[in-house]
């Protein structure tokens, strides 16, 4: 038999007390202490032993959707999200090391208003400098404007904002070799 609890409150505004009490718990249904998982000792966190099963797994496009990663801490999730699934775009995929070089790569590649006025000829490719209002007519017009006035280097991996970053790509320079 299962036991049902109803909440109310004494609530000066009628609709405010109807939507309580329309909210019903079944205490049946709630987890028993034994089936909350839980770390027993904060050094299994940290040293996980071969045995111990993982505490958290991730299936999270772009990265973990085929191939899920698993995690023996959350702090380690947290470092593998905010470097894998925070900054990426929503339309391809792709990801960003900062939400300045995101919000380009939608604007520029996914924003269909853009491609129009690109076509008529203005000015679209902002520069990656926040606060910097220069807009170029072209990829190329930016990365000189970004050379010259911002001193990035001339092998900086320009292509980001169409590109985006490879999962544990470390440098934004382009690789010779």
């Amino acid at each position: 038999m299962s036991k049902k609890r109803r909440q109310s409150a004494s609530s000066s505004s009628s609709e405010e007390s109807a939507q309580l009490a329309a909210v019903s718990i079944d205490l049946d249904e709630l987890p028993t202490p034994t089936q909350i998982p839980r770390m027993d000792r904060a050094e299994d966190a940290i040293n996980p032993t071969k045995d111990q099963d993982h505490v958290v797994e991730c299936s999270l496009p772009p990265t973990c959707n085929n191939r899920p990663s698993h995690f023996y801490s959350t702090l380690e999730f947290e470092k593998h999200y905010a470097s894998n699934h925070s900054l990426s775009c929503f339309a391809c995929g792709k990801i960003f090391p900062v939400q300045r070089l995101l919000d380009l790569h939608f604007t520029e590649v996914h924003d269909p208003f853009v491609y129009l006025r690109r076509e008529r000829g203005d000015k679209t490719f902002a520069c990656f400098v926040e606060g910097c209002d220069k807009l170029c007519r072209t990829p190329k017009t930016r990365r000189l404007h970004l050379i010259d006035k911002h001193a990035y280097p001339k092998d900086y991996l320009f292509s980001i904002v169409t590109s985006g970053i490879r999962p544990g790509q470390t440098s934004l320079l382009k690789q010779h070799g």
